[in-house]
């Protein structure tokens, strides 16, 4: 079925999902199809049960919702009911002239990676999302680091208050995001300016008006209100995943600086787990991030 007649269904499915993150939500989907790659079809493949959004690239067919864009990617539905809709979806593709399945950003727990792996497909792992498991203090949080990375995060900390001390952090809820702040910032960077075409720009811009997509940022600011560093996030249960970020290098540690502190104020918050998604930075691991894998299964159907 077309994507739009999907939604009910759709938003059903996500209800059985454990990790219900904006990636994998219709209106995620609907805004990439619409925005990010409107010449690709987007076709919902369902039993009522179990949803994928699929795209065809000649032979082959993709997760929608924007590999490069969507940290986590799958199908969606309760995990005991997975198994049966892809044993029936494979042979139905396979009528359709699809010659291969090519599926990624898939989790390294998702019960996709290994209904498929069983069925003879083949999983590769292409990066990795560093987690911090947050504990209840602050303190708990500098104990559990390395000595030596618990010594330059306080370290860092202080440089910048020292050197800065008229910047202050603030959080802004949906209604209150400055994207264009935050893309303007992201363009201080080559790799993210290359990676910001028109159309990524106006994706970013429908984030914060996504129904269903829980969104907030974190904000580094002058005493004369200039946002100087900025990150997205993601409140999603117990976690808050750390999104695209931007800063400007002539205040130098400021991108760090504020990560340390929106780490800090999802402890006070009772956030569980801190969610770097995709990309193995240093930075990541200075501040306790553990790897997690994210897979890209193949699998032919010839």
């Amino acid at each position: 079925m077309q994507l739009e007649e999907a939604q009910t269904l759709w938003m059903s499915a996500l209800l059985h999902e454990a990790h219900q993150y904006p990636f994998m939500t219709y209106a995620w989907h609907a805004a990439w199809q619409t925005i990010g790659n409107p010449a690709q079809k987007v076709t919902v493949y369902t039993d009522g049960d179990v949803v994928a959004s699929l795209v065809r690239v000649g032979t082959e067919v993709h997760f929608s919702g924007g590999e490069e864009v969507a940290d986590y990617l799958d199908a969606i539905g309760e995990p005991d009911k997975k198994p049966v809709f892809w044993e029936k979806l494979l042979p139905y593709l396979k009528t359709l002239g699809v010659s291969k399945l090519v599926l990624r950003n898939v989790r390294y727990d998702s019960p996709t990676k290994g209904i498929l792996v069983a069925l003879g497909g083949v999983a590769e792992e292409e990066d990795r999302t560093p987690v911090i498991r947050l504990p209840a203090t602050h303190d708990a949080y500098f104990a559990s680091l390395t000595r030596k990375d618990r010594h330059e995060l306080k370290r860092k900390i202080r440089k910048f208050e020292l050197v800065y001390p008229d910047t202050r952090f603030s959080i802004e809820e949906k209604e209150s995001i400055d994207m264009d702040a935050l893309l303007a910032l992201m363009k201080r960077n080559s790799e993210k300016r290359e990676f910001l075409t028109a159309p990524m720009e106006t994706f970013f811009q429908a984030l914060p008006t996504l129904p269903g997509v829980p969104i907030i940022q974190a904000n580094l600011r002058t005493d004369k209100g200039m946002i100087i560093a900025s990150v997205l996030l993601f409140p999603v249960g117990s976690s808050l995943l750390l999104y695209n970020s931007g800063y400007d290098p002539s205040f130098q540690g400021s991108g760090f600086y504020l990560k340390a502190k929106t780490i800090l104020w999802a402890i006070d918050k009772g956030y569980k787990e801190c969610n770097f998604l995709q990309g193995k930075e240093r930075y990541k691991y200075e501040l306790g991030g553990q790897d997690q894998p994210v897979f890209r299964v193949e699998m032919n159907l010839k």
